[in-house]
């Protein structure tokens, strides 16, 4: 009697655990979908108004202040050195943590393909899915952390650190191009790197898909602005270069469309 209510009690926590990720998960996507229009949008407006400005016959002519320039760019730099220091004190504690039973052990110790990488190897990391997921560039990060240090998790605990610190500071880096003072946008990529909902990406082995997917997006990004601020063809097409890999990633097709909205 005692191992029936046991049973019972594990198959309805379990179950609860299933539902609840379910829904974190469709909360997740609607997010993603609803803050990548946001951006889109973003990025339409700006590099429209900046076209606009370039084509104007007589701009006048602005004096720009030295000192307030000097200003700006030397609070830009302790940005870039506050972002990346605090956000490593936040989540420095990461590198002591153990895998999880949670997918790990499924990419980490289930997945041959990732040890002694060679031809053959990388082409099943390109052609097979692990636990019915579509992610070679995450896979070719595994295989990295094997040859570095035979897949330990304080290891590959530190490499999801770096990603993450990777992409503060290039939500700082668009954020300012979107034309926000610097100080403002220093604030804004902060709440990205220190808010608790990063967490789960940083702390779980398994989640550097959702750290790998984002640091190409802002990177993909970061050169789309590039392009529309200053109409060179070149910015464009590094910006949809670093969008394939964005293609090895489970929302790879939002990301296309979104292209699409604007012409080229």
């Amino acid at each position: 009697m005692a191992n029936f209510k046991e049973k019972l009690c594990f198959w309805i926590r379990y179950n609860i655990e299933v539902i609840l990720q379910l829904l974190e998960n469709y909360l997740n996507t609607f997010e993603f979908i609803v803050n990548a229009a946001k951006l889109q949008l973003l990025t339409y407006f700006s590099g429209t108004y900046s076209l606009m400005k370039k084509k104007q016959a007589t701009p006048p002519i602005i004096k720009k202040d030295a000192k307030s320039e000097k200003k700006t760019d030397y609070f830009k730099w302790i940005w870039y050195l506050i972002i990346p220091v605090l956000t490593f004190l936040v989540y420095q504690s990461v590198t002591t943590f153990d895998s999880t039973n949670w997918d790990d052990k499924a990419y980490l110790q289930e997945t041959p393909m990732i040890r002694d990488l060679n031809m053959e190897k990388t082409k099943a990391i390109f052609t097979k899915k692990v636990l019915n997921s579509y992610n070679p560039i995450v896979l070719l990060t595994f295989a990295y952390d094997y040859k570095m240090s035979k897949l330990k998790p304080g290891w590959c605990h530190a490499v999801n650190l770096f990603f993450h610190l990777m992409n503060a500071i290039l939500v700082f880096v668009c954020m300012r191009k979107l034309r926000f003072k610097t100080n403002h946008a220093g604030i804004i990529a902060l709440l990205f790197a220190l808010h608790p909902l990063s967490t789960e990406a940083v702390a779980w082995i398994a989640g550097r898909k959702d750290v790998v997917y984002l640091f190409f997006f802002l990177l993909s990004w970061k050169f789309y602005l590039d392009y529309f601020n200053s109409t060179k063809k070149l910015f464009l097409f590094v910006s949809i270069f670093f969008s394939f890999f964005l293609y090895c990633q489970k929302y790879k097709l939002l990301h296309f469309l979104l292209y699409l909205l604007h012409p080229i």
